[in-house]
């Protein structure tokens, strides 16, 4: 055999073995663990489905029982280390298999049948696991929702990511939940007034353009001075016209809210007709309202909210994207509001060119 075809040959075999290796790490990284089959390594597959199908609910139920303290954070940031170099570690086991593959010198596709039933039983039964047991955790313990109004500007924005646990929490004051209301469906809140509270709220002029001071047990929640500077709500650092901010302190929990520099005429009509109220809370119910306080006022006028109607308590951001195309530009500089403006009507690669991920935003 001529030299220089014997090195066409084992030029061709080092590529098909390049191929290979390439082609067993792609399908690992998008359909786990097919790329390991190929490679005929069983139990470097078993841990792969292990780990890409299981991990979801173990990581779902740890955020449930950590609640939202300082061990859910560091669970977040461990979760997002371990998604940055999953892709690094996945081509490192499938190279190593693909070496003791190569050693073996076996070029069946596939093992005895008897293992492959095996293997493929247990990556069904870990992916039957990971849909209904994700599907358990969501309906129950722990969820996630995107926000898709402005109802919490400044402290939580449209396209923010929110991990919310469902079940076994404890509310105080200033935090924050997701209720459901019969206009809006599922909206995000702030807790001002818990069971047996007595929150009220007293009109002035003087109070503009907040209209109102809100006292919970006879305390005022206020705290501070108007701060009248242009909040920076924009996509592009432009103005907006919620051009008031103050701090309010709730018996411990400090947090800003926004205000626009013109009351709407509805809700000031509203304080108008009704300047002063006083609610007493019953054993499950609470006051709660929206830190963009342009709108978020209103529920103040309206039956406390039953602890039925709490969907859980937001317990981190774990993703804040700014799709830039939730609300259409020509619409804002209308009267209504953000969270009743429709959709614009743009394409998948338009979309996809406004986006803007918040890195800023992410892990708190």
């Amino acid at each position: 055999m001529p030299e220089s075809f014997r090195k066409k040959i084992f030029s061709s075999f080092a590529v098909f073995s390049s191929v290979r290796f390439t082609f067993s790490f792609i399908l690992n990284l998008f359909l786990p663990p097919v790329g390991f089959l190929i490679l005929k390594d069983i139990r470097s597959s078993v841990v792969l489905a292990s780990a890409v199908y299981l991990s979801p609910i173990v990581l779902l139920s740890l955020f449930r029982f950590l609640g939202g303290g300082f061990l859910s954070y560091l669970l977040f940031w461990i979760s997002i280390l371990g998604i940055l170099l999953y892709p690094f570690l996945l081509a490192y086991f499938t190279h190593i298999s693909y070496l003791k593959y190569e050693e073996e010198k076996n070029f069946f596709l596939f093992f005895p049948y008897g293992k492959i039933y095996i293997c493929a039983s247990f990556i069904i039964f870990s992916l039957s696991i990971f849909f209904f047991g994700t599907k358990l955790v969501r309906e129950f313990w722990i969820a996630v929702y995107g926000l898709r109004t402005d109802a919490m500007e400044p402290n939580f924005q449209r396209g923010d990511l929110v991990l919310v646990q469902k079940s076994g929490f404890e509310l105080k004051r200033g935090d924050t939940i997701l209720k459901k209301t019969e206009e809006n469906g599922i909206v995000p809140s702030r807790i001002i007034g818990l069971p047996r509270d007595t929150v009220s709220y007293k009109y002035s002029q003087e109070n503009l353009p907040a209209l109102t001071e809100i006292f919970v047990n006879g305390i005022p929640i206020r705290s501070g001075e108007f701060n009248r500077d242009f909040i920076n709500l924009g996509e592009n650092g432009e103005r907006t016209n919620l051009d008031h901010s103050l701090d309010e302190t709730n018996f411990g929990k400090t947090y800003k809210t926004v205000y626009s520099k013109e009351s709407p005429q509805s809700v000031l009509s509203l304080f108008q007709y009704f300047p002063f109220k006083v609610i007493t809370l019953g054993n499950d119910q609470y006051v709660a309202l929206e830190d963009n306080r342009t709108y978020g006022i209103v529920p103040i006028f309206y039956p406390p909210l039953e602890k039925k109607d709490i969907v859980g308590k937001i317990s981190i951001r774990i993703f804040s994207i700014n799709w830039k195309d939730l609300a259409c530009r020509e619409l804002e500089e209308e009267s209504i509001p953000l969270s009743e403006h429709p959709e614009c009507d743009l394409g998948p690669f338009q979309k996809f060119k406004k986006a803007q991920i918040r890195w800023e935003n992410i892990g708190n």
